[in-house]
């Protein structure tokens, strides 16, 4: 993992305040840019209609910049629009929230919020996680996993409403995230497999 990256496990993460805006990074996946793109606009909106303001940074990966940008503008939600993020780190650092897929660079390599040398990328703020078939109990309390078949609704925006706007649920969440990573997961696969090839070559 990138240093930029690793270093932020050990930077002191606190709830957003109320009064500023919440700020949340929006990180496709290949198969997920169609997906979020048609149902992240209309999320963020219905919760700032529970009141919260939202800004967000959205990663489009292959769909269509400008027709993301325009769902934004037509739902009234502040948002920034790019095919891709340079500086992963500095948008993990400012984000409250993250809303990702469950692809193994997600789920497998926990890139929801976590930057504690690990394979994770996930233990810094809560996310929503679109959720796949398998979802591990361990991974209870650190987030959102919602089905497809689950974002449409209000349940889906009055809970994360009610996250952002709790600040010891969020932390709470947070912390769940946090104790999910693996320090030093890399060399931890390479001893595993090192012992298990032993006799074998």
């Amino acid at each position: 993992m990138r240093a930029d990256i690793a270093e932020l496990g050990s930077v002191p993460r606190m709830a957003p305040e109320r009064d500023r805006a919440v700020r949340v990074l929006v990180m496709s996946g290949t198969r997920s840019a169609a997906f979020l793109a048609a149902r992240v606009p209309d999320l963020l909106a219905a919760v700032e209609r529970r009141g919260l303001v939202i800004e967000a940074l959205h990663q489009s990966g292959d769909f269509a910049s400008n027709e993301l940008a325009h769902a934004y503008r037509r739902v009234g939600v502040k948002a920034t629009v790019v095919p891709y993020l340079d500086d992963i780190a500095s948008a993990f650092r400012a984000a409250d929230l993250l809303i990702a897929p469950s692809g193994a660079g997600i789920v497998a390599g926990r890139r929801w919020p976590a930057f504690p040398r690990s394979t994770s990328r996930w233990a810094t703020r809560p996310a929503i996680i679109r959720r796949p078939t398998r979802w591990p109990r361990r991974r209870a309390g650190a987030g959102l996993a919602v089905r497809e078949s689950e974002w449409q609704g209000e349940a889906l925006d009055a809970s994360v409403a009610a996250l952002l706007a709790d600040g010891r649920a969020w932390t709470a969440m947070s912390m769940a995230a946090r104790g999910l990573a693996v320090p030093n997961a890399a060399e931890r696969i390479v001893v595993d497999c090192e012992a298990l090839m032993l006799g074998r070559w």
